[in-house]
């Protein structure tokens, strides 16, 4: 399969050494938590880019200040403009395959610590703020839900508000610790 076409096998990836065991956490989510996003997930992984999309115009109608960070755009162009060109289409799709990564993972614990925390750190340079982040867990929850649509329940956005809680947790505090040089 290509990197986009990514299917995530629910035997392989959620059952294993990615479990909640007593104080001993090792995945931020339970089984049936993990099952429900892996499930959600498959709905939309073959089309990231079109997803990857959605969630940024999401993003842009609910927090129109980030709109400034893409610098190589002139945001007075069409939006239809803007979401064709290469660099945004790119980031679009980045964006996605990173959330992909912690599905893969199972939010592993350690896992998530690394990656999310790097890409926060990586962000600093951008100018990001902090309070941007607020609105990215109603921006994958407005996604995913788009691509599952009958199939959307309360208990795969329970398991999504937990799991991009916790993602853009790890984010911010990568954002807010000053980069290594």
């Amino acid at each position: 399969m290509g990197t986009n076409m990514t299917k995530i096998d629910s035997e392989n990836h959620v059952k294993g050494k990615n479990v909640v065991t007593g104080n001993d956490i090792k995945s931020y989510l339970n089984y049936q938590e993990r099952q429900a996003i892996i499930d959600s997930w498959n709905a939309i992984s073959t089309e990231k880019q079109k997803y990857g999309t959605i969630l940024f115009l999401k993003l842009f109608e609910l927090e129109p200040r980030v709109k400034s960070l893409f610098t190589i755009f002139d945001f007075n162009e069409p939006l239809e403009d803007i979401i064709q060109s290469p660099h945004f289409r790119s980031h679009a799709m980045r964006f996605m395959q990173s959330l992909e990564t912690g599905v893969l993972m199972g939010f592993d614990k350690e896992s998530c610590d690394f990656l999310f925390k790097s890409l926060g750190s990586r962000h600093h340079f951008y100018d990001l703020k902090s309070e941007f982040l607020d609105v990215i867990p109603e921006c994958i929850l407005h996604t995913i839900k788009k691509g599952c649509g009958n199939n959307w329940s309360n208990e795969t956005a329970d398991a999504w508000k937990i799991a991009t809680k916790v993602l853009c947790e790890l984010f911010r505090e990568g954002l807010e610790t000053k980069p290594k040089k």
